[in-house]
């Protein structure tokens, strides 16, 4: 288990005993609410409810079924779950929205020391990796959640929850064309047109800021460590092939950068130079990480060229790698290691496969790219999902391949796969 910054939490070096966590978490969305409401058929229960969590929620604590005074009582937030950063609307969980109980065995649980005066614990060591613990695991549920929130809203929203924009459209198109006056109908498909492409340029501007956006965190990451081996260079004596090799490495930096935030449309580009444009973008961080790249079907990619914006697909690339990157970080495995392929399809079209060593999706596949669905603590739920946006903006798709249906390495059983399909340069 590790904490949002990737920190290890290890319960194991303190005395915290068999540590049992359950709970329920309530969906407060006025929707949600509503559909509660026609089902038990009671008038105000809405309004009861929410009462009773403003003053119950919460998480409480227990030791050999005693409660321990203090910890989910009304203003305790002894877990900070409202003093967290902002992340996508509705994806945190407050104290008011959970009713849940910490178990603890006494005689197991020596270093959780009670104060003097019953209320809580001492806050030393063990105390603070128990509340990281716990922090941990509701920030998974948090992640986990977003599927079912997805869901609801499929089945009972008020708009499609794909595309409701271009389904809006299409329903208008339907109607125009039973419209009996041809000269009417013939002025309101001239204004859909017109509709349809200021839609299309103003999704394609978003894209583009999205992208850039999620390489943001990984430029100025590369940009800190760039300059701080400068730093270190010229506080040693003599050392100024250092200082030139830091330099350049940084000039390499921002030149990479520099293409992801390009706005060329789609064109024909090799596939292998798109591979390794991303793999080299994120050099610095696997040589930090002790990351390495094994590269398979290199001939297939050398002899393969897609149809795709390169700045939107380099940009695809590095956000799934950068999921790597963390999951493999928060695994621990001493052999760390990232795959990729160009494999070709029927028709023409290539799909470039990333795939890494660590503990797969803890996700169903059908929920990794939905927005705001994370069980990566402190994550958005945004990356994959904009991933999948460039990608059907440039005409390809992103995909969630199970082990077996592309030749993979037996060393990345188990771990996660990603497939970025592109289609054929001709077309």
């Amino acid at each position: 288990m590790a904490d949002r910054d990737g920190s290890p939490i290890d319960l194991s070096r303190h005395r915290t005993g068999k540590v049992r966590f359950e709970g329920a978490v309530f969906d407060r969305d006025p929707m949600v609410l509503k559909l509660g409401l026609q089902a038990l058929r009671k008038a105000g229960e809405r309004a009861g409810l929410e009462e009773y969590l403003d003053r119950n929620g919460g998480v409480r604590v227990f030791r050999d079924g005693m409660r321990v005074h203090g910890y989910g009582e009304p203003g305790n937030d002894w877990l900070g779950l409202g003093a967290r950063p902002e992340g996508p609307p509705g994806a945190r969980i407050g104290s008011g929205m959970v009713l849940a109980s910490v178990h603890l065995d006494g005689e197991g649980s020596a270093d959780l020391r009670e104060k003097t005066n019953r209320e809580g614990f001492v806050e030393n060591d063990a105390y603070l990796a128990l509340a990281k613990a716990v922090l941990c695991a509701l920030e998974r549920v948090e992640g986990q959640r977003g599927t079912d929130k997805a869901r609801m809203r499929e089945h009972y929203g008020p708009t499609p929850r794909s595309e409701p924009v271009i389904s809006r459209m299409a329903e208008m198109r339907r109607a125009i064309r039973g419209v009996a006056d041809e000269k009417l109908g013939a002025e309101l498909s001239a204004a859909m047109d017109r509709m349809e492409r200021d839609y299309a340029a103003t999704r394609a501007t978003l894209l583009r800021s999205a992208g850039a956006g999620l390489n943001m965190c990984v430029a100025i990451h590369e940009m800190e460590k760039a300059a701080g081996e400068l730093g270190e260079s010229l506080e040693r004596e003599g050392l100024q092939g250092g200082i030139a090799a830091a330099a350049r490495h940084l000039e390499k930096i921002v030149r990479g950068y520099e293409i992801t935030m390009m706005t060329l449309g789609p064109r024909a580009w090799p596939a292998l130079q798109i591979i390794d444009h991303a793999l080299s973008n994120m050099e610095s961080r696997f040589r930090d990480r002790g990351i390495a790249t094994v590269f398979g079907g290199r001939d297939a990619a050398a002899a393969a060229r897609i149809r795709c914006s390169r700045s939107h697909a380099v940009t695809c690339l590095m956000s799934a790698l950068d999921n790597s990157v963390w999951w493999l970080d928060y695994a621990g495995a001493p052999d760390k290691k990232v795959f990729a392929s160009a494999c070709p399809e029927p028709g023409g079209a290539t799909t470039l496969l990333l795939a890494d060593n660590g503990p797969g999706f803890p996700l169903p596949a059908g929920a990794l790219a939905e927005p705001g669905v994370t069980s990566r603590p402190g994550g958005t739920g945004l990356g994959l999902h904009v991933a999948r946006e460039i990608m059907a903006a440039d005409g390809g798709r992103l995909s969630f391949p199970e082990w077996g249906e592309y030749r993979i390495p037996e060393e990345f059983r188990g771990g996660a796969i990603v497939a970025f399909t592109f289609e054929a340069a001709g077309k």
